[in-house]
């Protein structure tokens, strides 16, 4: 009898040392944004948070669980890639996220403003039935 393992946890949320990356877990202020709160049930907050990203131009997501969103935001010209990793905390009521460049060093603060973004069309955006 094969044994199951469990599946691994996801990568803790952290940046490279350059500058093209967001997290609200950096403990520097060059990378640190706040989390997005949000309030109610995890199961509908993701709901939300999964639309919000749908009406991004440009933006896929690659996978969900509960409690988690993984998308790509490919740039309009150049079509460089960049990662997001969104995790709810339904204790804190909190969605915690990364956002970064896959190749380079430098993204003029494309990262910072996408996610700023997110978190002003989920604040204002009607919550899911």
């Amino acid at each position: 009898m094969r044994a199951v393992r469990s599946p691994q946890p996801p990568p803790p949320l952290r940046c490279p040392p350059r500058p093209s990356c967001v997290c609200t877990l950096a403990t520097d202020p060059r990378h640190r944004i706040e989390p997005i709160p949000f309030t109610g049930p995890l199961e509908r907050a993701q709901r939300r948070l999964a639309e919000v990203l749908r009406l991004l131009p440009r933006m896929r997501i690659t996978s969900e669980e509960p409690g988690r969103i993984v998308a790509e935001s490919r740039s309009a010209v150049f079509r460089f890639v960049d990662d997001l990793d969104l995790r709810l905390d339904e204790r804190a009521g909190l969605i915690h996220f990364r956002s970064r460049a896959r190749v380079g060093s430098y993204d003029f603060g494309v990262n910072r403003r996408r996610m700023e973004r997110i978190r002003r069309l989920y604040s204002t955006r009607a919550e899911p039935a």
